[in-house]
Order: structure tokens, then sequence, then C-alpha cells
């Protein structure tokens, strides 16, 4: 099958049932888009997707089994922080929040925060 012939399948699969819910002024420019933008299927390998994944600058920072033997519960987030540096939250709730950090060596400290206030803490493979 050509590629047009494909993109016109898409077309009419995805677009066409929708087209004939619209008002005719609506149809008219999602036609004239189509027409100007080509008929192009959209492809996922062009989404941005967005991870609670640290950056490479968040990971530069190594934490130690020291640093976290430092964390004392009901320590301040701010105070946390200071010691570990800006941790990513992975986790949110209304008055609670998750915070890992993450090494380069996958070894990795997590903090939970109720009211800005530490309430627990794990680490794991930290040396």
């Amino acid at each position: 099958m050509s590629n047009d012939t494909q993109n016109h399948d898409w077309i009419n699969t995805l677009v066409k049932p929708y087209l004939s819910k619209l008002p005719p002024i609506y149809t008219a420019l999602v036609t004239i888009a189509l027409i100007v933008f080509g008929f192009q299927q959209p492809h996922l390998s062009t989404c941005e997707v967005k991870t609670n994944e640290p950056t490479q600058s968040q990971l530069q920072q190594y934490n130690s089994r020291a640093d976290y033997e430092r964390l004392q519960i009901g320590m301040s987030q701010v105070k946390v922080e200071s010691i570990l540096g800006r941790g990513i939250e992975i986790e949110r709730s209304h008055s609670s929040s998750t915070l890992i950090w993450k090494n380069p060596d996958n070894s990795s400290i997590k903090a939970i925060f109720e009211n800005a206030k530490l309430i627990r803490k794990y680490q794991e493979d930290l040396e």
C-alpha cells in the first residue's frame, strides 16, 4: 500500500467521522488545515513525554549513607534539601509529598514529608 493511500485511510478512519458531527464552518477549517499542513499521521516518536526521572544535572550530586544518617524525623523540607540538594517530587497530596534523590549508580534516598516536615526516610544501596 502506498504512503498516500495509508494517509487517506488514516483520515477516513479518524477524521471523517468527527467532521460529520461538526458545524460546517469547523468542517471547512479542519479541511483547510489538513490541506495546508498535509495529511501526515502523527508519530509517537515526535511526542514529548514528561517523566519524574531526574535530569543529568540533578544526578551530579552524590548523596552518601552519611548524608542519609544526618536526616532526622521532624526536620523541615528546606533543611533536608540543604543537606541533600534539590529533590525530585514523585508524589504529592494535599498535605504530604514524597521526594527522591537518585545517585548515578542508582542508589537513592526517598523522603516523605507531611506539612513540610520529614515523617519517613528510606535509602536504597547507599555506600
